[in-house]
């Protein structure tokens, strides 16, 4: 385990990110506390998500499209810094067949629901099964105003 005077918390360097790819070849992509080892001041974690968010040839490092740039502008008017909720809704874009494959397994649990045509998802389906902050009577962070009182 690494202490946390060991540990780096600078930006990866290209040697590191190069180490990291050759060691993932040989030891494969489960041994994360082996590689870690290997690279001085990074652990298991670190290396795992360094691999997993931007290292591995799963990941597509391109630009964002106009529509999913249009998704981001107006989620985030909405949903503020949620990025996961933002997340939820440019996966509704990219992949709505995959969104929708539970619906069409079983009926609707609402009377007289009527489904799109299979497989179409829209982004503003997804928007209002998401709620705002306002919407769960949420609030607080840093300047306080909603987490409930202490006694």
């Amino acid at each position: 385990m690494i202490n946390d005077e060991d540990r780096v918390k600078d930006s990866w360097s290209p040697q590191e990110d190069a180490n990291l790819i050759k060691l993932e070849e040989q030891h494969g992509p489960r041994t994360w506390s082996m590689i870690s080892s290997a690279i001085p001041g990074r652990s298991g974690k670190f290396c795992r998500i360094r691999w997993c968010n931007q290292l591995s040839p799963a990941v597509q490092q391109r630009p964002f499209t106009a529509a999913e740039d249009a998704v981001i502008i107006q989620a985030h008017a909405v949903h503020g810094n949620k990025w996961a909720t933002i997340a939820i809704l440019l996966l509704a874009i990219k992949k709505p067949l995959e969104l929708d494959f539970e619906s069409e397994k079983k009926p609707s649990c609402r009377p007289g629901h009527q489904s799109r045509s299979p497989g179409v998802v829209g982004a503003e389906d997804v928007a209002d099964a998401v709620p705002t902050r306002r919407e769960r009577g949420g609030g607080g962070g840093a300047k306080g105003g909603g987490g409930g009182s202490k006694k």
